[in-house]
């Protein structure tokens, strides 16, 4: 095809108006041109394209995150808590907030570091909301997380029982391995094995320098004291650090309120 075949001449969109446009002959149709496309309409089909593209990855990145964070194992009550919406109404609740998103805003180091969270306090007094915010949040930064309460953790042993040592040896390799792990209701009494097993992940990640964040009911000397002093101590050890929750229980402040009495 030689540039003399090829002529311009003014179109017309009923939507731009005119606009100008080679005219190209269609080398499969003697005779025939190639229609020509008002360039305007083609840049908002692409724009439009661009963005059903942008909102597919943002659905499809929001039900990966879904199914992450309930393989993660946090509760369906939690999943929806973040940092962003915790409710510090005190001076406590804001200091613990703020230890929260420093540790979320440095988690490569605090990952490397093997950096450990301690929330201790009285139950309603929200540790279960903050740690399940920064499991959330480390696991949207493409880290694997896992939240799991003494509780499950008990039943998940028992359900090995009979089945021979390398059983429970393969539930809890993936806790002692994942960057980030949290164990909640630390100091529940289940059985006599409880203590065991939180001792056993507490140690084996220690050895491997990854962090684990603790939400206890205990008073700190009390969860010491569980646990012992070693362990206590390496929980601590680097830039761990233990968060005291010394206000009411939100729960029962806000079931008590006047606004709620009849209710």
């Amino acid at each position: 095809m030689s540039r003399a075949d090829i002529m311009e001449r003014e179109f017309r969109c009923d939507t731009h108006g005119p606009w100008m446009a080679k005219i190209i002959p269609n080398p499969f149709k003697p005779g025939s041109f190639l229609p020509p496309l008002c360039p305007s309409c083609q840049e908002i089909e692409e724009r439009m394209r661009v963005e059903e593209e942008r909102q597919t990855r943002g659905r499809e990145r929001q039900a990966w995150l879904e199914r992450q964070i309930d393989q993660a194992g946090i509760e369906r009550r939690f999943q929806g808590k973040t940092l962003e919406n915790y409710l510090a109404e005190s001076d406590g609740q804001a200091k613990a907030l703020k230890v929260a998103r420093r540790y979320l805003d440095s988690l490569a180091q605090r990952i490397f570091g093997g950096d450990c969270l301690v929330f201790c306090g009285g139950p309603g007094t929200g540790k279960s909301h903050l740690i399940a915010g920064i499991i959330s949040g480390a696991i949207q930064a493409g880290r694997t997380a896992a939240y799991l309460s003494v509780y499950d953790l008990i039943l998940m042993a028992r359900s090995t029982y009979g089945r021979g040592d390398s059983t429970l040896k393969e539930l809890l390799g993936p806790l002692f391995e994942v960057d980030l792990l949290a164990l909640d209701e630390v100091g529940a009494k289940v059985g006599s094995e409880d203590g065991m097993l939180i001792a056993t992940i507490i140690d084996s990640r220690y050895a491997r320098q990854k962090p684990t964040l603790v939400a206890t009911n205990l008073a700190p000397s009390a969860l010491e004291e569980y646990i012992g002093a070693r362990l206590f101590d390496r929980l601590l050890e680097g830039k761990g650090v233990v968060v005291p929750f010394d206000w009411p229980s939100h729960r029962r402040r806000r079931a008590l309120s006047p606004a709620r009495e009849g209710a």
